[in-house]
């Protein structure tokens, strides 16, 4: 049974999804893109300003200087734990950096209309996409990336490891492109934009994320917490 068929087993999600033609799927929006792209700092501008709910990542990977709050850290063990136990919804990685989304959180947006945002790297899209839930969420993706990839993907390297030598930067420099040039011509079909960020603005990129979107801005209440 895949993910969209088992979420509309649950008798409450069903009769709404049938029943009450007004209400809109909800928006699941992906940003993806190389590191250094600015998917975080959009993922956060998006949370403050719109009614859009981040999903919390379980990494087993240490915890970094430009991490946000959506990071709640376990080890390997206690990965593996919760993925024998179907506690996420999707896995991502491999080896020692793993990632998890919760699969109570992620039903629970559903449940309640409520739109979402996730930051992926180009990989975890096709992860995605094979869970057919199209029928459940308005899927739209996002591609952030530079014209100068090689320069913002460094800097982002330094800025997080300041005492990291240089091979280990040029080594990581090129597995960044490697893998932007392995993916990047495959995943772009399915993008709703690609956005140069070392060319537009910060609010030039949101606009341009936004508009097709049609989120609502953000209320003076507290949205509801899963943490």
């Amino acid at each position: 049974m895949n993910i969209g068929s088992e979420i509309m087993n649950d008798s409450k999600m069903n009769n709404d999804f049938r029943n009450n033609e007004i209400l809109k799927k909800p928006i699941f929006v992906l940003l993806s893109g190389p590191s250094g792209s600015g998917k975080t700092t959009m993922q956060n501008t998006l949370i403050n300003r719109y009614e859009i709910m981040p999903l919390t990542y379980y990494t087993t990977r240490e915890p970094r200087i430009d991490d946000n709050a959506n990071f709640r850290y376990v080890s390997y063990d206690e990965y593996l734990k919760m993925l024998e136990k179907e506690k996420f919804i999707f896995s991502f990685g491999s080896h020692n950096k793993r990632y998890g989304i919760s699969r109570q959180e992620f039903y629970e947006h559903v449940k309640y209309f409520e739109d979402m945002i996730l930051n992926i790297s180009y990989h975890d899209y096709f992860e995605i996409n094979s869970k057919n839930l199209d029928n459940l969420l308005n899927i739209k993706l996002f591609i952030l990336t530079m014209n100068d990839l090689s320069s913002s993907v460094r800097n982002r390297i330094i800025r997080r490891d300041e005492g990291i030598n240089d091979e280990i930067v040029n080594f990581k420099v090129e597995h960044a492109i490697r893998d932007h040039n392995r993916y990047f011509t495959k995943i772009s079909p399915y993008a709703q934009d690609i956005l140069y960020t070392d060319v537009l603005s910060e609010e030039e990129t949101l606009s341009r994320i936004c508009k097709p979107l049609e989120l609502r801005l953000k209320k003076d209440h507290n949205p509801r917490s899963f943490r």
